[in-house]
């Protein structure tokens, strides 16, 4: 059986595994056995099961307990479980081992926070983020200064759509014009037509007229008459010409 070790390294050794280190870890840390780290760890876990108050006092980390306990009730309102802290844990002694700190890590976490509430992906703006990066070194430019000259071709193009479509609309009122014109132009001539054929028939109402015996005058009278009957000239050129017929036969 191995050795007891000093009371100091018993604490050191139940804070270290409290924090999550591993028992190899704990061992070289400590400068104690696996052997040594596991025996304390069991026992630590044993009196645990009986009273984690007890157990506390005995290696002095009631303070340690307290805050775990604090962190598992943040977990249970985060809905977070052991995997997940666990994997948290992980890349914070990654971040570690690369010689960045927590708090150089929370603007970071901040912005994935942001982009979150957003529902940007991640990799998307990571992938915007190195082509803008490609974009300052090709031009030479800041990003503020892109984003500036980006606005004002924005802008630009805006204005030009706007221009787009006063010179559209111009165009709409001018052909709807052009419609207007060439409606209007083939009602005159549809016009002219029907008083070219009304010239044409009170012509030909005047020679059978004429040739009836029939004066101005009574042509005048007739017309008037006519008008009462409210008969249209076409009609009263077929009556004369049938009257005609009658007269020669």
């Amino acid at each position: 059986m191995p050795p007891r070790i000093s009371k100091e390294k018993q604490q050191k050794i139940i804070q270290l595994y409290l924090e999550g280190v591993t028992v190899v870890r704990i061992g070289k840390k400590v400068k104690a056995s696996t052997a040594q780290v596991s025996i304390e760890v069991k026992r630590f876990k044993t009196l645990s099961d009986e009273s984690l108050e007890r157990a506390a006092r005995v290696y002095n980390v009631s303070e340690t307990v307290g805050e775990i306990r604090s962190l598992s009730m943040e977990m249970r309102n985060l809905k977070l479980t052991a995997d997940d802290c666990n994997e948290v844990v992980r890349y914070i002694r990654k971040m570690e081992e690369l010689g960045i700190s927590l708090e150089q890590l929370k603007p970071f976490v901040n912005m994935i926070v942001r982009l979150q509430k957003a529902n940007i992906p991640l990799d998307e703006y990571i992938e915007y983020g190195l082509k803008l990066e490609a974009l300052e070194r090709e031009t030479g430019l800041s990003y503020k200064e892109i984003l500036k000259e980006a606005q004002k071709e924005k802008v630009d193009l805006k204005e030009a759509k706007e221009q787009l479509k006063i010179v559209r609309q111009k165009i709409s009122t001018e052909r709807l014009s052009l419609t207007r014109l060439k409606t209007d132009r083939e009602k005159r001539l549809r016009q002219a037509k029907l008083d070219n054929e009304k010239i044409e028939i009170a012509i030909a109402i005047d020679r059978l007229l004429k040739k009836l015996g029939i004066s101005s005058g009574d042509l005048k009278n007739f017309i008037s008459d006519i008008k009462t009957l409210n008969l249209d000239l076409k009609t009263l050129l077929k009556i004369l010409r049938n009257f005609k017929r009658g007269t020669s036969s």
